[in-house]
């Protein structure tokens, strides 16, 4: 929420201030990569999870199914 704001704000600067866009849209798009890059990283770090905990679970149906 905070990193939208901060790019609406940036948005509205370079409009009335043409001379510093092009450092105001760089900063918007550094700010938009990187976030993207951590969403990315967290969903890849949320199915790891996932994967090992039905690992686990495999793991252990088939211990109960061994001892049983």
């Amino acid at each position: 929420m905070k990193q939208r704001l901060e790019q609406e704000e940036l948005a509205v600067r370079s409009k009335n201030d043409p001379s510093s866009s092009n450092i105001l849209n760089t900063n918007a798009l550094a700010q938009t990569l990187d976030t993207s890059a951590m969403s990315t990283l967290k969903h890849r770090v949320v199915n790891t999870d996932y994967l090992h905990l039905a690992i686990l679970i495999v793991l252990i149906k088939t211990y109960l199914q061994q001892t049983n």
